[in-house]
């Protein structure tokens, strides 16, 4: 969207009158998900809950754009769309101690120390961007804020998986080595028949 279209959205939005907004607040989550879509040409038709179910990268980018659209078609969908957030915010199970394996509810035998993270510095998420778009792929500015967070997350696992190595192999005894005299030795002195 041009920097016009923006501040003409603005100005447009600024200046319609309160009379003019169609009330929505009686509209029910069952009565959106069964409305169609009246406005647009990707999903003309289909009903909130199919679009909902089936193309979560257009509700994203609607949310993104329409969220203060004043058009009532837009409100509805907007409606929609936080009703579905917060129904799926309260439906999300919290797993009961009961409900658990017994394997999951022990405790740990030893507590978890607690391992600084690495500076993760934007010369190292700007490389791996620049590597991608070498690729000739790039990212929507909206998500490079994600792939950020989780580079960096990566990272963390990374370090601490190093770090849970090197004490490990600094925790195990090393074996001395058995003289191949002893009986138990695995290198015995054998003949070999093609060496004669």
């Amino acid at each position: 969207m041009s920097n016009w279209t923006q501040r003409l959205s603005k100005v447009q939005a600024s200046t319609v009158t309160p009379a003019e907004v169609e009330p929505i607040g009686h509209l029910t989550l069952s009565e959106l998900k069964e409305t169609p879509m009246t406005f647009g040409k990707a999903h003309l038709g289909k009903k909130y809950e199919e679009i909902w179910s089936t193309d979560p990268n257009w509700i994203r980018w609607f949310l993104g754009h329409y969220a203060s659209s004043t058009k009532t078609d837009h409100r509805k969908m907007i409606k929609f769309i936080q009703m579905k957030i917060e129904e799926s915010e309260t439906e999300v199970p919290q797993p009961s101690a009961k409900s658990l394996p017994k394997s999951l509810g022990t405790k740990p035998k030893a507590k978890a120390m607690m391992v600084p993270s690495p500076e993760i510095n934007e010369e190292q998420t700007l490389e791996s961007f620049e590597m991608m778009s070498d690729l000739g792929w790039e990212p929507p500015s909206e998500q490079k804020e994600e792939i950020n967070a989780l580079q960096a997350r990566m990272l963390n696992l990374e370090n601490a998986m190093q770090r849970m190595l090197h004490l490990m192999q600094n925790a195990m005894p090393l074996q001395p080595a058995m003289p191949a005299d002893h009986p138990d030795s695995a290198v015995a002195e054998w003949d070999d028949p093609w060496n004669n």
